[in-house]
């Protein structure tokens, strides 16, 4: 049985009911299933086909959060290999003005079974929900009645063809969106990275957001990444006055971009004292060298014996003899 994560069940297991009831003794006999005998639940539900399907539905979208991890994990599992009656039934569940409990558990569900195409769906039912909740506190983000938990976890889920990720962002409603390009960002991906790359390559009016959701994911993988994902990050560091340029910065640094070195030790003698400080940051991370300040205004020492050449600014070209004393470099 593939594990899912305790979250998302916890959020199928707060939905609400489909009209069919399903038979008692199916119900029971799910609710009641434990990890020894989950296993034999599941195919005895499967053979029961549309009223085991039913079943399942009861237990995940009517439960009110009564039913054990173990019986939903094992509710899913049945309804994998139905889905057709999954999407029949969420259809359904759209032109009945669901509410937002429905829609809340819903997607719950859609994000649990992960599947690409059931992307529209999703998005689909979040329309027909009532209008979400203003936030609580300034500061806090709208109630999306799950929405972006789904699509991050369907996004994770589908990791290998990058080119059906990107269209279905882009068919999806325009509205929507900057919610799935954050998605992508939070589901932590190669592929993800692979696609907000070539984003960032057009001229798009919301690469503030890509890069964000860019940085996102470098910063919960390990390099190496693509090289190619990169080189539409590297225009950013060129427009000191564009929304993304301090993020593009370190963004570099967490994709390890050795083709962005140049621009960030131009960066090292500017004004700003963040700007340069993230750009040594990013250069440390990118070489593995030990940069060091100098008392000399804007220079940057980087030693002889960490990099095999001759030492000095590379900022100024301020040989090593001729810089001050140099500064501990920051821990």
């Amino acid at each position: 049985m593939i594990p899912l994560h305790r979250p998302l069940i916890l959020a199928v297991l707060a939905g609400a009911s489909f009209a069919q009831a399903p038979s008692s003794s199916l119900r029971d006999e799910l609710a009641r299933c434990t990890p020894q005998t989950a296993v034999r639940v599941v195919e005895k539900l499967r053979t029961a086909r549309s009223e085991g399907a039913q079943a399942c539905f009861d237990i995940l979208l009517r439960s009110q959060g009564n039913t054990s991890v173990t019986a939903a994990e094992a509710a899913i599992e049945v309804l994998r290999t139905s889905l057709p009656s999954v999407r029949n039934e969420l259809s359904n569940l759209v032109g009945a003005k669901p509410s937002a409990a429905e829609t809340r558990g819903a997607l719950a569900l859609l994000g649990a079974l992960g599947e690409l195409r059931d992307l529209p769906l999703a998005l689909e039912l979040a329309a027909s929900a009532p209008q979400a909740h203003a936030p609580v506190e300034p500061g806090d983000e709208p109630d999306d009645l799950g929405l972006r938990a789904c699509t991050t976890e369907i996004f994770r889920r589908h990791s290998e063809s990058a080119e059906a990720l990107r269209s279905a962002v882009e068919h999806a409603p325009e509205d929507q969106r900057p919610l799935l390009v954050a998605a992508l960002g939070a589901s932590h991906t190669y592929t993800a990275v692979e696609v907000l790359g070539k984003w960032l390559l057009q001229k798009r009016s919301d690469r503030a957001a890509l890069v964000r959701a860019l940085s996102e994911c470098a910063r919960a993988l390990p390099a190496p990444f693509d090289e190619r994902a990169c080189a539409g990050l590297r225009d950013s560091l060129d427009h000191a006055d564009a929304p993304e340029f301090r993020e593009a910065i370190l963004c570099v640094g967490w994709l390890e971009d050795a083709g962005s070195v140049g621009e960030l030790v131009s960066l090292l003698r500017s004004a700003h004292p963040g700007v340069s400080a993230d750009a040594l940051w990013s250069l440390r991370r990118i070489t593995g060298a030990r940069f060091v300040r100098t008392r000399r205004a804007g220079c940057v020492f980087w030693p002889k014996s960490e990099t095999g050449a001759s030492g000095g600014c590379r900022a100024c070209s301020t040989s090593s003899a001729a810089t001050t004393r140099a500064l501990p470099a920051p821990r």
